[in-house]
C-alpha cells in the first residue's frame, strides 16, 4: 500500500512539473519574430481602416499571393488583407476576423482548397499560435478545435520554451527562414522576403478526405452576417493553385466550386482563372513569387471591375 501510495505521489509530481514547464511555455513571447505574430497587427488593421473597404479572408494565399497596394490604387477602395496561416482552421479565421467587421465591408474569401476536405476546417497545431498570440480567440473554440488544441499545445509551448532558454542563455535567435519571419512582411502584413529568392524544391500537394460540408454552413453563416446586419457584401475569389496541382486535384476543385456556386454568393471569376504556371510557385502549391503575386492581383482586380460594373448597371 505504501508503495503505491509513494508511486502515485511520484506520477502526480512528475505530471504538475511537466504541466508547469509546459505552460511556462504559453507566456513566452518567442512568437513575437515569427509571421504569426501578425495576427495582433492585422486585428489593428481592421479597427483602423475606413470603409469603403475590402477585407480579404484566408490563408497564407494571400499573404504570399496579394499585393494589397495594387487594388487600392486600382479599385481606389481601402483593403485590409488578414490572411495569414491556413493552419488556422477555416473556422477559427472567420470567426476571428467576424468581430471587426464593419457596416458596408466587402468581405473578399479566399480559401485554400483543402479547407473543405478533411478535417482542415478545425486547424493544425498553427492553431496553437493563434491561441498563444490573442488568449482571448479561446471563446471561439469548439469541442473539435479544443481537441486541435490540446494534442498541439504542449509541443508548440515547449518548443517556445526551449527557444527562449537558448536565446536567453547563449543569445541564439529563433531559426525562422526570413519569409515566414514578421519582420519579413510590408505593413499590409503581406510576406515579401522571399521576392529576391529563388524558388524552393515543392510538391504539390492532394486534396483527400471526405467533403466538409461544415466548411459550407460557415461561410453561409458569415454571408448571412456580412449582408444582413452589415448590409455588406460576400464574395468569393479563389486561392492561386499550380497547373501541376490542379491536373491531380481538378475533380475535388470542381466540388469546391460547384457547391459554392450553390450558395448563392457571388464568385470572382472561376477557380480555373487563378490556375497559374508552377514556376510562380515559391515553395508551396499556395505560394506565389512577386511575379505570381502581381498577375494574381490583377486578375483579382479584373474579376472585382466586372463584378462592380455588373452591379451597377442594376442600380436604378
Amino acid at each position: 500500500m505504501k508503495n503505491i501510495r509513494k508511486f502515485l505521489i511520484n506520477v502526480f509530481s512528475i505530471s504538475t512539473i511537466v504541466a508547469i514547464i509546459i505552460g511556462a511555455g504559453f507566456f513566452c513571447t518567442i512568437d513575437r519574430a515569427s509571421a504569426a505574430f501578425s495576427l495582433r497587427h492585422k486585428h489593428g488593421l481592421l479597427q483602423e481602416v475606413e470603409g469603403p473597404r475590402i477585407v480579404f479572408v484566408g490563408g497564407s494565399n494571400l499573404r504570399f499571393g496579394l499585393i494589397s497596394q495594387m487594388v487600392r490604387d486600382s479599385l481606389n477602395m481601402n483593403t485590409v488583407n488578414t490572411g495569414l496561416l491556413a493552419g488556422f482552421g477555416l473556422k477559427f479565421i472567420i470567426d476571428d476576423i467576424t468581430r471587426y467587421l464593419k457596416k458596408g465591408d466587402i468581405v473578399a474569401l479566399a480559401s485554400e482548397y483543402h479547407q473543405f476536405y478533411g478535417n482542415a476546417i478545425w486547424g493544425t497545431r498553427q492553431l496553437a499560435q493563434a491561441i498563444n498570440i490573442c488568449p482571448e480567440t479561446i471563446q471561439f473554440l469548439n469541442w473539435r478545435q479544443v481537441g486541435v488544441l490540446v494534442k498541439a499545445l504542449p509541443g508548440n509551448n515547449l518548443g517556445k520554451l526551449k527557444a527562449t532558454f537558448k536565446q536567453a542563455a547563449f543569445g541564439t535567435s529563433p531559426n525562422i527562414r526570413p519569409y515566414e519571419r514578421y519582420d519579413g512582411m510590408n505593413h499590409d502584413g503581406e510576406t515579401i522576403a522571399h521576392w529576391t529568392e529563388p524558388s524552393e524544391l515543392w510538391v504539390p500537394d492532394t486534396l483527400s478526405g471526405n467533403f466538409n460540408g461544415e466548411a459550407i454552413r460557415i461561410i453561409k453563416e458569415l454571408n448571412n452576417y456580412v449582408t444582413g446586419p452589415l448590409q455588406g457584401k460576400l464574395l468569393i475569389t479563389f486561392p492561386p493553385y499550380p497547373e501541376c496541382g490542379y491536373d491531380v486535384n481538378r475533380v475535388a476543385i470542381s466540388r469546391v466550386e460547384n457547391e459554392l456556386k450553390q450558395q448563392g454568393v457571388p464568385l470572382l471569376g472561376a477557380a480555373e482563372n487563378y490556375v497559374f504556371a508552377d514556376s510562380l510557385f515559391f515553395n508551396s502549391s499556395y505560394h506565389l513569387g512577386k511575379d505570381g503575386a502581381i498577375l494574381r492581383t490583377n486578375e483579382f482586380i479584373n474579376n472585382m471591375r466586372y463584378y462592380l460594373k455588373s452591379i451597377s448597371s442594376l442600380e436604378p
